[in-house]
C-alpha cells in the first residue's frame, strides 16, 4: 500500500468524478440490462483524540484516532469489494521537519497492528494537500471475513517523535460490486462479464486452438499510466492458438485462406489467432490541463471479447 501524490484531487472532486463512472458502467451494454451493481460508500471519521498508553509508542503519547462503521451488504446482495481509498487533507507545515512519518493501523479490540508506514520526504510540497491510501485489505477484512470493525488509526511523527498532524476531511470510500441473489463470492470473469463467442473462450481441449485468454492488467505496474485513478486493474484478454483448416474464421476470406494453406503451405500463410471482436473500457483519469479534476471518458478497443482465425 502507499500514498498517492499524483495530484491535488479534492474529496468532492474525487466523488464526482467517480459517481459519474458509476452512472456509465450501469447503463446497459449492447442492449442487455447488467446483473451486478457497482456502488461507491463514502464513510465519513469520527474522530477521537486522547492519550492511550496501551496501545500507543510510549506511555502519554498523544494519538488521532479514525473509526469507520462500515456496512455496505444485506440479506438480499452478495457484495464484493473492489477497492477502498482512505483520503484525507493534510494541512501545510511551515517548519519543514527532516521527515515526516504517517502510520497506519488496523484497530482490534486489544491491540493495533501497522498496515502502513509512509515517509514522506522533505522535497515534497510543503502546503496543504488531499493524500490517498489505498485501504482495500483492510476493508475486505472486516466485509468479507467477519471482523469487527474497530476502525483505522493514524498517526504521524516529526523526526522519529510523535506529534499533532492537523488533518481534515478524512474519508473512506469503498467500491463494491453487488449482485442480488448470488450466495458465493463473485469471480474476476463474472466481476467483468464477457461476450460469449463462438468457440472464442477457451475450455477444455479448445485451449490449444484458437481462443481467448485471460490477462488481468494492473496500471499501477505499468509505467506511464499513472494518469489512470480507477479503475485499478480489467481483463484485457488476449488470443492465442492454433488455426487449423475451417476453424472459426474470422471472415470468407479466412476460410479461403486456410483451404488454400492446406493444398499448398508454401503458396499462402496459415491464418493467424488475433481479435475478432474489442469493447471499450471507461476510465477515470486526470485532467491533463489541470490536475485537480478529474475526467471520465471510454478507452476504445482495450478489451479483446472474442477471438477468431484471420
Amino acid at each position: 500500500m502507499a500514498f498517492c501524490f499524483q495530484a491535488n484531487v479534492s474529496q468532492a472532486e474525487y466523488e464526482r468524478a467517480h459517481r459519474e463512472y458509476l452512472k456509465q458502467v450501469q447503463l446497459p451494454h449492447d442492449g442487455q440490462k447488467l446483473r451486478t451493481r457497482r456502488d461507491l460508500h463514502v464513510f465519513q471519521a469520527a474522530e477521537h483524540s486522547r492519550n492511550e498508553s496501551s496501545l500507543s509508542r510510549g506511555e502519554g503519547h498523544h494519538h488521532y484516532s479514525l473509526y469507520f462503521p462500515v456496512a455496505v451488504s444485506d440479506d438480499a446482495e452478495d457484495v464484493t469489494v473492489d477497492h477502498t481509498a482512505l483520503r484525507f487533507l493534510l494541512q501545510g507545515d511551515h517548519r519543514r521537519p527532516r521527515e515526516l512519518e504517517a502510520l497506519v493501523y488496523l484497530r482490534t479490540p486489544v491491540s493495533r497492528r501497522l498496515v502502513l508506514r509512509r515517509v514522506i520526504p522533505q522535497g515534497e510540497p510543503a502546503g496543504s494537500r488531499w493524500l490517498e491510501l489505498d485501504a482495500t485489505e483492510a476493508a475486505v477484512s472486516w466485509l468479507e471475513h467477519g471482523l469487527e470493525n474497530h476502525g483505522l488509526e493514524l498517526e504521524f511523527l516529526h523526526d522519529g517523535l510523535p506529534t499533532r498532524r492537523e488533518v481534515s476531511h478524512t474519508t473512506l470510500n469503498v467500491f463494491v460490486t453487488k449482485e442480488p441473489g448470488r450466495k458465493k463470492r463473485s469471480t474476476p470473469e463474472e466481476l467483468m462479464p464477457l461476450h460469449k463467442g463462438r468457440r472464442s473462450k477457451c475450455k477444455g481441449d479448445n485451449n490449444k486452438k484458437c481462443c481467448r485468454h485471460e490477462l488481468t492488467v494492473m496500471f499501477k505496474d505499468l509505467k506511464g499510466f499513472e494518469f489512470i485513478v480507477y479503475p485499478k486493474g480489467f481483463d484485457a484478454g488476449y488470443c492465442k492458438g492454433r488455426c487449423p483448416p475451417r476453424y472459426n474464421p474470422a471472415h470468407h476470406h479466412a476460410l479461403l485462406q486456410s483451404l488454400l494453406w492446406k493444398e499448398d503451405r508454401k503458396r499462402v500463410p496459415k491464418p493467424c489467432c488475433a481479435p475478432s471482436k474489442l469493447d471499450q473500457l471507461m476510465i477515470v483519469y486526470f485532467d491533463e490541463t489541470d490536475s485537480t479534476q478529474l475526467k471520465v471518458s471510454y478507452w476504445k478497443n482495450i478489451q479483446v471479447l472474442e477471438c477468431a482465425c484471420s
